[in-house]
């Protein structure tokens, strides 16, 4: 029998070889004197590593919802080439694309967006916004357009979330778009 212990560092893998050989009662193990290093080809710096965003939306199968904002943000994201996970909850099923992951529809959402980094809720319009309500009781930071309910509820920019104007949307603003997702993405861990 060969046991290998080994500890690895972000320059070098230490391998240290226990072999027990049994035959005839005999027992041979070598003792920790036995230490092979064997040289990592592969070495990175752990600053370099992006941290995974979470982000969760729930909306119904409707053009105010803001699907196309979803895939507007989803696009800067992976351009960006930060990993992240959006668990999109909806009654309108569409193939995943890379980090947006189309879920059928929950009652309750209330666990996803507890866990997320992010509420993310770009409609067009909104009466009363549950999710933004449960995310502000889970204090679960959130990404929203500049809603109404935004206003009543007195969340600002920067503090409770990041609030994104509707100009930011349009075709030829696609940079603003990228700042205040950026500013989302490098804010996500503050409170």
């Amino acid at each position: 029998v060969s046991i290998i212990q080994y500890s690895l560092s972000s320059s070098f893998v230490s391998v240290q070889w226990v072999s027990i050989y049994s035959f005839n009662n005999d027992i041979n193990l070598f003792n920790g004197n036995n230490i092979e290093y064997i040289y990592n080809p592969y070495t990175f710096d752990e600053t370099t590593i992006k941290p995974h965003l979470t982000l969760v939306s729930a909306l119904r199968n409707s053009p105010e919802k803001g699907m196309k904002r979803i895939k507007q943000i989803a696009q800067i994201l992976d351009e960006e080439n930060i990993p992240y996970t959006w668990s999109v909850f909806t009654d309108l099923l569409e193939e995943n694309q890379g980090g947006l992951i189309f879920r059928h529809a929950v009652t309750n959402v209330i666990d996803y967006i507890a866990d997320a980094d992010y509420l993310v809720q770009v409609s067009t319009s909104e009466a009363f916004s549950y999710s933004i309500n449960e995310a502000l009781c889970a204090n679960t930071k959130i990404i929203t357009t500049k809603l109404p309910s935004v206003r009543e509820l007195e969340i600002e920019d920067g503090v409770e979330g990041i609030i994104i104007p509707f100009r930011c949307f349009r075709e030829n603003n696609k940079e603003l778009l990228r700042e205040k997702v950026l500013e989302a993405y490098h804010k996500k861990d503050t409170k």
